[in-house]
C-alpha cells in the first residue's frame, strides 16, 4: 500500500491505541480474480513489544471463511474518523 513518509506512524503503539479504540473494521482478501471484504468485530492481542495478532468474528456463511482457512493474504482497515485530511492541513 502506497503511504507517504509524512503519513507513516512512527510509533507502532499509537496504529495499535486506534485499533483498540475502533474494534471494528474492514477485512479485503484477494483470491484469484476477485476480492472478498467483510465490516468485522476485531480483537488486537498484544505480544512482545511492536508484535501483535487481530482475532476477528465472522459468521460461518461468510465467503471469507474459506479464503481465511487456506491462509490466503488479506488486508484490515480500521477507519478512526470519516473524513479526509489534506496534505495543506
Amino acid at each position: 500500500m502506497y503511504l507517504p513518509k509524512h503519513f507513516d506512524v512512527e510509533k507502532v503503539s499509537a496504529a495499535f491505541d486506534v485499533i483498540e479504540q475502533r474494534q471494528v473494521g474492514n477485512i479485503i482478501v484477494a483470491s484469484g480474480s476477485f476480492f472478498e471484504a467483510s465490516f468485522l468485530p476485531w480483537k488486537l492481542l498484544r505480544g512482545a513489544v511492536g508484535a501483535a495478532s487481530l482475532r476477528g468474528h465472522v459468521s460461518k456463511a461468510n465467503p471469507i471463511v474459506e479464503l481465511v482457512k487456506d491462509e490466503v493474504p488479506g488486508l484490515v482497515i480500521f477507519d478512526l474518523v470519516d473524513g479526509y485530511i489534506s496534505p495543506n492541513w
